[in-house]
């Protein structure tokens, strides 16, 4: 989104604005995502705060910046103002700017000490128990000395700490939105793992993808969601049915609302609630691919493609085919 020329003295003055008012990153996080959404609701879904709490932020920066950074219109969604465009502009040059120095420092840091640690991260709400014993005994083998960190995130963020340099390997699923990844990176066909139907456990019992054709199918918003719900369109295809959809703004909210007699979602077979005591689930033919993902600079590229060619000797290469972008 570009409005034009920004004025050089604003990008001057920023950091003393902040040192002379009393705005906070919070504030300013509201309002560069208030600008995206156009709109309160979806912002508090999005940040975890009250659409009254939101509100209060925007309008306190709006006094302390004395000016007024939106105007409604007249289908209630937000526009900026003059100013509120200058300002926008302002605020996510600095971000961009300061993320992309964070970055760089940190990199600079990480290859000047002894490499000991792999950050390795994977899809929140998975259960990686199959593959995650596999790989620690081939590094094991391979590299007794280090150690490795686990951690769990959304898809989205996966990504920014892999780019940023605060993930060396991620594990998450192959999306089409893959292809546009930054030539830096490199990707490794894993495996491919089932996916199933879970609805709730009293509503009896279902067997097939067709007993579904009253169900309302939740869409997380955590994953791409054009991706998720092709998918779903074409697993319904086979049974000619246009599966009903909702999207809802994360995988917690989607399993909040798996209490009705005619809930639904589609998920693969890592996923922890496919588990859950108050869930059935219907396992389908389909699949979805799981890939590894790391940058090519990346300190321990090395090493991480010396894990790929263990495991790919050990358990099949039929399975774990090599992509490489």
């Amino acid at each position: 989104m570009i409005y034009g020329m920004i004025n050089p003295e604003m990008l001057r003055t920023y950091g003393e604005i902040r040192r002379r008012q009393q705005m906070n990153d919070r504030q300013i996080a509201c309002f560069l995502e208030a600008v995206k959404e156009r709109n309160f609701t979806k912002v508090a879904e999005k940040l975890y705060l009250t659409q009254p709490g939101v509100s209060r932020m925007i309008a306190t920066l709006e006094k302390e910046l004395n000016t007024k950074l939106f105007a409604r219109s007249a289908h209630k969604t937000l526009e900026l103002t003059e100013s509120g465009k200058l300002y926008y502009e302002m605020f996510e040059k600095c971000r961009r700017e300061f993320e992309e120095t964070k970055r760089k420092s940190e990199l600079i840091q990480r290859e000047n000490t002894d490499i000991t640690t792999l950050k390795f991260g994977y899809v929140r709400g998975w259960s990686i128990t199959g593959f995650y014993p596999l790989m620690l005994d081939a590094l094991q083998e391979e590299f007794p000395y280090l150690n490795v960190d686990l951690e769990s995130h959304s898809y989205e963020r996966l990504y920014d700490l892999l780019y940023s340099g605060n993930l060396d390997f991620i594990l998450t699923m192959n999306f089409p939105e893959m292809e546009k990844l930054h030539s830096d990176l490199e990707v490794m066909e894993i495996c491919q793992v089932p996916q199933a139907v879970i609805y709730p456990k009293e509503f009896g019992t279902k067997k097939d993808i067709a007993d579904f054709q009253d169900s309302v199918f939740y869409l997380s918003a955590d994953a791409p969601v054009e991706y998720s719900r092709a998918n779903l369109e074409q697993i319904c295809a086979q049974k000619e049915f246009i599966p009903r959809t909702k999207v809802v703004p994360n995988h917690a909210t989607l399993l909040s609302l798996m209490d009705r007699e005619d809930s639904a979602a589609i998920m693969d077979l890592w996923c922890q609630p496919i588990y859950d005591k108050k869930f059935k689930y219907v396992r389908l033919e389909a699949s979805v691919p799981i890939v590894g993902v790391f940058r090519k600079n990346c300190a321990h590229a090395k090493i991480i493609r010396m894990l790929y060619e263990t495991l790919a000797e050990r358990y099949g290469e039929e399975v774990m085919i090599i992509i490489r972008k």
